[in-house]
């Protein structure tokens, strides 16, 4: 990381510091910032990946735990002016009353 780690971030309490080189993420290669990005994406808030990085020379381990994301906020496309498709409208209304849902 080149940057300063942002102080309460999941990268801080990982234990990254500035100037770390990440060697990979979740056992997998951090051969560039979209396979890491990559990584991240596949997993879910609260999950635990697994990282190797290099600190002045030195692997270190760590663990980054995702949370979610607090600046997301969904809401429904007409209310950010977007209008749906028939189509896109059926399949929200399916997931959105399907048997799993209201399952007692």
């Amino acid at each position: 990381m080149a940057a300063p780690v942002p102080f309460g971030s999941p990268a801080y309490a990982a234990g990254l510091e500035r100037d770390d080189v990440m060697l990979s993420i979740g056992g997998v290669p951090a051969s560039s910032v979209a396979e890491v990005e990559r990584v991240i994406r596949t997993r879910r808030p609260g999950e635990s990946i697994p990282l190797v990085i290099e600190r002045r020379g030195q692997h270190v381990t760590g663990t980054l735990r995702l949370v979610a994301d607090p600046t997301e906020n969904v809401v429904l496309a007409e209310a950010a002016g977007r209008p749906l498709t028939p189509a896109q409208r059926r399949f929200r209304d399916a997931w959105l009353g399907s048997a799993a849902r209201n399952a007692q």
